[in-house]
C-alpha cells in the first residue's frame, strides 16, 4: 500500500481537487458549497462569522497582575548576559 501512496500527488485548483498518479487523472473532488470572490485580483474566501460573535473563555485569576508578569519576562536574564559575565570572567 505505502508503494501505491508513494506515487500519488494532491493537486488543489481553486475548490477543485485533482490527485494524480504519474500525470494520470484517478480522482476529481469538487467543493461547490464553498464561495470564492474576486478582491483587487486576488481570489479569496470570505469569513465565516463575525469577530463579534467568538465566545471568549472568562479571564485568568492570577496572584499577580499579568504586567508584573510581562516585565519580569522583560527583565529576565538571558543568554547574552550570561555570555557577556563569561567574558568578563576571563
Amino acid at each position: 500500500m505505502s508503494k501505491v501512496k508513494e506515487g500519488l500527488e494532491e493537486i488543489h485548483v481553486g475548490n477543485t481537487i485533482f490527485v494524480v498518479d504519474e500525470n494520470r487523472k484517478i480522482v476529481e473532488v469538487r467543493r461547490p458549497n464553498e464561495k470564492w470572490v474576486w478582491r483587487n485580483g486576488v481570489r479569496v474566501r470570505p469569513g465565516k462569522g463575525s469577530m463579534r460573535d467568538v465566545k471568549l473563555p472568562p479571564p485568568l485569576k492570577l496572584k499577580r497582575s499579568s504586567l508584573d508578569y510581562l516585565l519580569d519576562d522583560r527583565n529576565a536574564r538571558d543568554i547574552v548576559d550570561d555570555v557577556i559575565d563569561n567574558l568578563r570572567k576571563s
